[in-house]
């Protein structure tokens, strides 16, 4: 586990489908799509949320587009 810079919340590193490392809450929360019985797109109930979506200070690792 590791912490975030920009707010101090604990966070865990996952590769992407794309093979690129990116911040998740370190708790997994019920999934949306089946309300935590299971289904094809969760782990028994339970999906990684990305830091990003979570983050107030997730602004700030924002890159510029080109």
């Amino acid at each position: 586990m590791a912490t975030c810079s920009g707010c101090g919340a604990m966070i865990v590193w996952h590769e992407t489908k794309d093979g690129k490392r990116a911040p998740f809450d370190a708790l997994q929360k019920e999934c949306p799509r089946c309300g935590g019985a299971g289904c094809e797109k969760c782990e028994g109930g339970k999906v990684w949320i990305t830091h990003f979506a979570t983050c107030p200070g997730a602004a700030a690792f924002r890159r510029a587009k080109p």
